[in-house]
């Protein structure tokens, strides 16, 4: 017997979904075993919380994905699972600035304090691009 309450399964068809996948979505399929449905405590610990956190969040109404009843369990959507991880950004850690956004910095520095356009500048001085490719 499978371990998961769930008796949906993904059989390449699947009611109410696209016809075209991301990556995100295979990837969350392999590893949840084809289940069209997953606990939310899994899909909140998809998404960085834990199992507490999840509840909470459910209970106050700020979870940032639907949840579904199948029978007496509830659970959230691969789909819905998917589409909210392709969305999310990567966040930049804080911590000392890299070399392209330095000379970034620089050059904006440079062009308010001169009154110019990047390209005049770029032409007038010898500050790298941004790309650190002189132009």
């Amino acid at each position: 017997m499978d371990p998961t309450p769930y008796s949906f399964r993904w059989n390449g068809k699947g009611i109410g979904m696209s016809t075209t996948t991301s990556n995100t979505f295979q990837t969350l399929l392999a590893q949840f075993n084809g289940a069209y449905v997953v606990k939310i405590s899994q899909a909140g610990a998809a998404i960085g919380l834990k199992k507490q956190s999840t509840y909470n969040a459910i209970q106050k109404k700020t979870f940032p994905l639907p949840v579904v009843e199948v029978g007496s369990h509830r659970g959230v959507r691969l789909l819905d699972l998917a589409n909210y991880l392709d969305g999310l950004t990567p966040v930049r850690r804080p911590g000392r600035p890299s070399h392209k956004e330095r000379a970034a910095r620089k050059l904006a520095a440079e062009v308010t304090k001169r009154g110019l356009s990047v390209q005049e500048l770029q032409a007038q001085s010898s500050l790298p691009c941004i790309d650190g490719v002189a132009r």
